[in-house]
C-alpha cells in the first residue's frame, strides 16, 4: 500500500513538472516571437530613415525637402518608385516623386517628367545600405569603395573639327577599375547600354535603343581598349590606355 502510494505521488509530480515545462516552453516562444518582431521593426525603421537620409542629402530640390516622408508605390528586383509627401500634411498630399534606379545605380527625380528625369547626386554609402535594406544587399548594385578612391588629375576638354573630346589620366590604378567607375558614376552618355563588367575580349552588342545602333568592344592588348557606341546619327569612342601606374582616358563624341 505504501509502495502504491509512492507511486501516485511521483506520478503526480511528473504531471506537475511536465506542465510547468509547457508553460515555460510556451513563454520562452512568445518572448522569442515579441523579440524578433521588435527586431523587424527596427529594422523597417532604421531602412526607411536611411532611405530619407539619402533622398535629404541629395541635390533634390523641393521645397518640402527636410520634412519629407515616403510611401513605396512600386518595387520590384531591380528598382523602386517612392511617392514622397509631408509630413506636416494630414492628408500626405504628393510633393515629388523619386525612382530608385538600382539595376544602373542611379537616383532620380520623375517629378516634373517622368520621360526626361533629372539624375541626383546622393552618398553613396547611403545608398549601399539602401541596397542592403530593399533590394537583399545585392552587391552588383553597389558602389565599390575602391573605385571610389580613384582620383583623376589633369582632365581637359577640347573640341576639334566639331568633335568634343574629354581626356583625363586616372593616377594609380587599371582600365578594371577604371571602366567600372566610367559605368557606375555614369561619366559618359548612354552608360547604362555599356555591359557592367568589361569584356576580356572584343565583341559587338547589338543595343537598337534610344538612337544607338551597336555597341564595339575592342580588346587591343592587356593595356589597351576601344569601346565605339554607334549611333543613327554619330558615333561615342571611349579609349582606354594603361600607362606605367596611370591609366589616360579619352572619350570624343562625333556628330555624323
Amino acid at each position: 500500500m505504501r509502495n502504491i502510494a509512492v507511486i501516485i505521488l511521483l506520478f503526480i509530480l511528473s504531471c506537475k513538472y511536465n506542465d510547468d515545462k509547457v508553460v515555460i516552453q510556451k513563454k520562452n516562444k512568445e518572448v522569442q516571437i515579441e523579440k524578433n518582431n521588435k527586431t523587424s521593426e527596427n529594422f523597417k525603421n532604421d531602412c526607411t530613415q536611411i532611405i530619407l537620409n539619402l533622398i535629404k542629402g541629395s541635390n533634390l530640390k523641393n521645397p518640402f525637402k527636410e520634412n519629407l516622408k515616403f510611401e513605396i508605390i512600386h518595387h520590384n528586383a531591380v528598382n523602386m518608385k517612392l511617392r514622397l509627401y509631408d509630413a506636416n500634411d494630414k492628408l500626405e498630399n504628393t510633393v515629388g516623386w523619386i525612382v530608385f534606379d538600382a539595376e544602373n545605380m542611379r537616383l532620380l527625380d520623375v517629378t516634373n517628367d517622368e520621360e526626361n528625369p533629372q539624375k541626383l547626386e546622393f552618398d553613396k554609402v547611403l545608398w549601399n545600405k539602401t541596397i542592403s535594406c530593399f533590394f537583399d544587399n545585392d552587391k552588383s548594385f553597389c558602389f565599390d569603395t575602391n573605385v571610389e578612391g580613384i582620383k583623376n588629375e589633369d582632365c581637359k576638354t577640347t573640341i576639334i573639327n566639331m568633335d568634343n573630346i574629354e581626356e583625363c589620366l586616372f593616377k594609380n590604378t587599371n582600365i578594371k577599375a577604371v571602366y567600372s567607375k566610367l559605368i557606375k558614376e555614369h561619366l559618359v552618355n548612354d552608360s547604362e547600354f555599356l555591359k557592367k563588367i568589361l569584356p576580356k575580349s572584343s565583341e559587338n552588342v547589338v543595343v537598337n535603343q534610344k538612337g544607338i545602333i551597336d555597341v564595339d568592344y575592342k580588346v587591343i592588348n592587356d593595356g589597351e581598349i576601344e569601346i565605339n557606341v554607334n549611333y543613327q546619327g554619330g558615333v561615342t569612342v571611349i579609349k582606354m590606355q594603361k600607362i606605367n601606374n596611370d591609366v589616360k582616358q579619352i572619350i570624343t563624341y562625333s556628330a555624323d
